[in-house]
């Protein structure tokens, strides 16, 4: 017999320390904490050229769309239950997280320091050290072996 839970129930899987305030769930992005459950995965880089169109659309058109965390639960929760009953299809699990360069969140809060040096000096700054090729390409200039 099938036990299905419901978000609700889900949320007991994250402990979090004494004391510590409650995480909202609905409000972090389904990668930080737990991870999506993905085949594969596509990353679009863009920049921002108009600042508040991009606001605009974040907020009435993108954001909704992004994946959380609860969604995530949910999720995972789905995929124990079909594994318990050997059940072989394959969810059709979409999702969409974002993430910012410091200069792209400085164009969306002047000013903002994230106090990670790291950070700020960039992607291309870390590319040796994480193994990824650097051969003096900025990162504008990475391309997949496909589309060299």
């Amino acid at each position: 017999m099938s036990i299905l839970l419901t978000a609700a129930q889900t949320l007991g899987g994250l402990s979090r320390a004494p004391g510590a305030p409650a995480l909202d769930l609905d409000e972090i992005q389904g990668d930080v904490l737990l991870g999506m459950q993905k085949f594969f995965e596509r990353f679009l880089f863009f920049e921002i050229t108009g600042v508040n169109a991009f606001k605009s659309a974040l907020g009435t058109q993108l954001a909704s769309w992004v994946t959380t965390t609860t969604t995530v639960q949910v999720r995972e929760a789905q995929l124990q239950d079909m594994a318990n009953q050997c059940v072989p299809d394959v969810l059709p699990n979409v999702g969409l997280n974002l993430g910012f360069t410091q200069s792209g969140i400085q164009k969306l809060v002047p000013g903002a320091n994230l106090n990670d040096p790291s950070f700020a000096a960039g992607a291309a700054a870390q590319a040796a050290a994480l193994g990824d090729p650097v051969n003096g390409q900025a990162p504008a200039n990475w391309l997949p072996p496909f589309l060299a």
